[in-house]
């Protein structure tokens, strides 16, 4: 998700400017800016990182978007295993066919798709058994009650185990709380995204960030060992 620091504005939020750039028709420009500018720095990154794109609406379904994608990816030289394509269940929805050809094109290259707002659409099940589908991202409005509604907790262990069947990975999203991170983790959910972890940042304190970490695991790690994955568990 992208974000826009001002120096007059100050710090504008995407829901702000994105619906602004598409009304302007600016939309396809900022995109291909923004993509650029990530394939650009994900080679500065260690290599078991992979880089997260959103496609919007719109884009899913059109016929070029899946060769406009390959080809940037190859002109930046980025292997295409570190790329994961994000899109929402409705965009896939509303022209289910065309964007289905899409995203078996990008799978076909190694890029991975990632189902964002899980469970929110009408349709989720179709999606899972028609789509090359490789993370499921539970929507915040799930993950927000974990602790206190017990309806959500059961809706969250219902979309772990189907995803385990189709052989896909779970991703908790909006993840605020230690209760929530270790209900999760109890009921099998290895990853999540949120303000426990951290904010949005910059690159370069996302650098500085995965220095300090790895220094605190180097310190943990066994003799001819290695350290252990990065998840929802914390030390």
């Amino acid at each position: 998700m992208l974000r826009w620091d001002d120096p007059t504005l100050g710090s504008v939020s995407p829901e702000e400017f994105i619906p602004m750039a598409e009304e302007s028709g600016l939309i396809g420009e900022l995109t291909d800016y923004a993509v650029d500018l990530c394939l650009a720095d994900l080679p500065t990154l260690p290599d078991s990182l992979y880089l997260s794109l959103n496609l919007s609406a719109p884009a899913v379904p059109r016929p070029e978007t899946a060769q406009w994608l390959i080809d940037r990816i190859e002109r930046a030289g980025v292997a295409p295993e570190r790329i994961c394509v994000e899109v929402t269940e409705t965009a896939v929805m509303q022209h289910a066919a065309a964007a289905a050809s899409t995203l078996w094109k990008l799978r076909a290259c190694g890029i991975r798709t990632a189902l964002d707002d899980f469970g929110t659409g009408a349709s989720s099940l179709a999606v899972l058994r028609e789509l090359p589908v490789d993370v499921l991202k539970i929507d915040r409005s799930f993950v927000s009650g974990i602790a206190s509604d017990p309806r959500d907790l059961s809706l969250i262990r219902a979309v772990i185990g189907l995803a385990a069947d189709f052989g896909m990975q779970v991703l908790a999203e909006g993840v605020e709380t230690d209760a929530q991170r270790q209900l999760l983790l109890e009921q099998g959910c290895r990853l999540g995204q949120g303000f426990l972890f951290s904010p949005a940042l910059p690159l370069g304190e996302i650098v500085n960030k995965l220095s300090d970490w790895t220094a605190r695991m180097g310190q943990r790690t066994p003799r001819g060992g290695r350290p252990p994955a990065r998840g929802l568990s914390r030390d």
